[in-house]
């Protein structure tokens, strides 16, 4: 972690064009923590102060460097190419207008296009031309947010409760919940981060700090994040786990014994033993679900999906357009959107968002197989953390998913920029390289 600071002030200029980018990773991945850390309120004033912060270390990191300039262009374009498509879908829809202009939460300048927000993701990637920079950024986010979601538990602690929004869209004190969806989202990368960090170092500081934001998440947070980390354990696995080995042998043993005990009521029996001690562990609605075999079952979501269905039968070869769910699955639910990725994208973009789907993650396959270790774990991370849009969010909201866009494009380029030193340094390796094309050992043999 010294060598990372050392090497950003590494010359006479204090903000030059590395250090800048850092700080706006930094500051845009860990926004909602020392934003509502600080408690700056919601007044205009004090928003634009802070989106002003993370945007000057973009400009300035631009300014200092003409590649990080092509960079910030290339983001700024994804942005117009999404409004463009969002205004053809509105001269053709223009009954969508009630939601992209109006709705008093989603309208697009309040979500999708707001400066914060998941399309921009993108840009903050990027932006980086050092893997070994995203990690160390990485791991401050992960810090910075882990000390926002003790500085959120203290309050709820005390009063026993969240008071949160429910399906109609309406907030009260009496609206009261003994988890919390964002909660558990936002502090689910924590986990991921820290897991990865004990994976990769042995640092048994981070697997103390996974355990605990482990619990935190499984007593106040929601399923879907406790879903999103299994099934980031999973991705991780299956990019390293070799079957036949005796690691292989091993993990199948225990995941079938960790099912066996699931199903048959005994591991309710012993982790409320052994955590019994916290009373709040006993109100866990995502412990008391996962144990009693009830973790997958969501009728609310089972009707929402019914209904996305639906709207694929009827949207033909080019869907409905962005938001298209919105219009129909709103009129049940405040959010509107299908809480399925795949849905999603089917509903808005036909058979063109099942192409892109598909593309999508046998590209995120395909890079796993050949990528370096860091680069690995890093692509992971935003796996790990898009994978809440199995069960939950939009797309055009989640930061991870235009994450892994954007790293998925700029690890290409960089094993398109390692061929190319090969290609000039040594004519011979070049022409093996070609001829191994699409093995591992193409980039890093």
């Amino acid at each position: 972690m010294k060598e990372y600071f050392k090497n950003l002030f590494n010359r006479k200029l204090i903000f030059n064009a590395r250090f800048c980018a850092n700080m706006a990773f930094i500051l845009f991945f860990s926004y909602r923590g020392w934003f509502g850390f600080f408690r700056m309120g919601r007044s205009r004033i004090t928003v634009l102060f802070s989106i002003a912060i993370i945007y000057a270390f973009v400009l300035t990191s631009a300014i200092q460097s003409r590649k990080k300039n092509s960079e910030v262009l290339a983001g700024f374009v994804l942005v117009v190419i999404c409004a463009v498509i969002f205004a053809i879908t509105w001269v053709f829809h223009p009954e969508y207008g009630s939601w992209y202009f109006h709705h008093p939460e989603y309208n697009l300048l309040s979500s999708v296009f707001y400066p914060t927000g998941g399309i921009f993701a993108f840009l903050f990637i990027y932006l980086m031309d050092n893997v070994k920079d995203m990690h160390q950024n990485l791991r401050i986010v992960a810090w910075l947010m882990f000390f926002y979601a003790v500085y959120q538990l203290i309050p709820v602690i005390f009063l026993g409760h969240w008071n949160t929004t429910n399906a109609a869209g309406s907030v009260s004190g009496s609206n009261q919940s003994e988890y919390s969806l964002s909660f558990g989202y936002r502090t689910i990368i924590c986990l991921i981060v820290f897991w990865t960090e004990y994976r990769s170092t042995g640092d048994r500081k981070y697997l103390i700090l996974s355990a605990v934001t482990f619990l935190m998440v499984l007593m106040f947070g929601g399923r879907g994040a406790l879903l999103a980390f299994l099934l980031f354990l999973f991705a991780r696995y299956l990019s390293a786990l070799k079957i036949r080995s005796r690691k292989g042998y091993l993990t199948i043993v225990l995941a079938v014994a960790f099912f066996a005990l699931w199903y048959s009521g005994l591991l309710l029996k012993i982790i409320m033993g052994a955590i019994g001690i916290f009373a709040k562990v006993r109100a866990s609605r995502s412990l008391k679900k996962l144990l009693n075999g009830s973790f997958f079952q969501d009728p609310a979501r089972l009707r929402i999906w019914h209904l996305a269905v639906e709207l694929i039968r009827t949207g033909g070869v080019f869907g409905h357009g962005p938001y298209g769910d919105r219009m129909v699955i709103g009129e049940f639910y405040s959010w509107g959107y299908c809480h399925n990725v795949l849905l999603e994208l089917m509903v808005d973009f036909g058979a063109f968002g099942l192409a892109f789907a598909v593309l999508f993650a046998a590209g995120i396959i395909w890079f796993l197989k050949v990528m370096e270790p860091e680069w690995r774990d890093m692509l992971l991370i935003f796996v790990g953390l898009a994978c809440q849009l199995l069960v939950s969010d939009s797309f055009w909201y989640n930061s991870a998913f235009w994450a892994i866009l954007a790293f998925l494009i700029k690890h290409r380029k960089y094993l398109l920029s390692r061929r190319a030193v090969y290609s000039i340094t040594d004519p011979d390796t070049w022409v093996i390289l070609q001829e191994k094309a699409g093995g591992r050992t193409t980039f890093y043999g």
